[in-house]
């Protein structure tokens, strides 16, 4: 028998059922209902990657090619009508970065067998791990937004760009000493 591959998203999942398949469901159901549940500002694309102001208007969103929260009024996003903001998840210029460099890794990597059939080249069976990890770290180098002045490494940064306290900020209580 083969060994089964399993999806990264479950991985958690097939480790805690393994490691109990022994027991009865009564008694790990609610850690598995636990382990399947949506837990708020989880990640998966939802809210968490969105700023919006009072009037429930986009304001920010953290670009998936720059790693930054970024001003939509001031950056350019497409519109993307299925997901909850209405906006992708890439600026636009995040956006043609990512399509090129993904675009020159797909030929880069192609190349690679014309490199090895070319008697002149002195490229070896032996250099292609080398080579597609070239390949993969030009693919995955991020450019910095043009525009970094519209661009904050926090959400915190951005709430203080807008002048306006951040909603998820733990407030510490001063003590009394009386």
């Amino acid at each position: 028998m083969s060994e089964v591959k399993i999806k990264k998203a479950f991985v958690d999942l097939h480790n805690f059922l393994a490691e109990n398949k022994q027991k009865k469901i009564s008694t790990v159901f609610e850690t598995l209902l636990n382990m399947m549940t949506a837990h708020p500002g989880g990640g998966g694309g939802g809210e968490s990657i969105v700023i919006r102001d009072a009037e429930e208007n986009v304001v920010a969103i953290f670009c998936f090619y720059h790693k930054r929260w970024e001003m939509v009024t001031d950056i350019a996003y497409g519109t993307k009508a299925s997901s909850k903001s209405g906006l992708y998840n890439m600026c636009k210029e995040g956006n043609s970065l990512y399509t090129k460099q993904n675009a020159e890794a797909k030929k880069a990597s192609a190349g690679i067998l014309a490199r090895l059939q070319d008697p002149e080249s002195l490229v070896t069976i032996e250099d292609i791990p080398v080579i597609q990890a070239e390949i993969e770290k030009e693919r995955t180098v991020i450019v910095a937004t043009s525009k970094p002045e519209h661009s904050y490494a926090t959400r915190a940064e951005v709430f203080q760009a807008m002048g306006v306290p951040d909603p998820n900020a733990i407030e510490v209580a001063e003590e009394s000493h009386y």
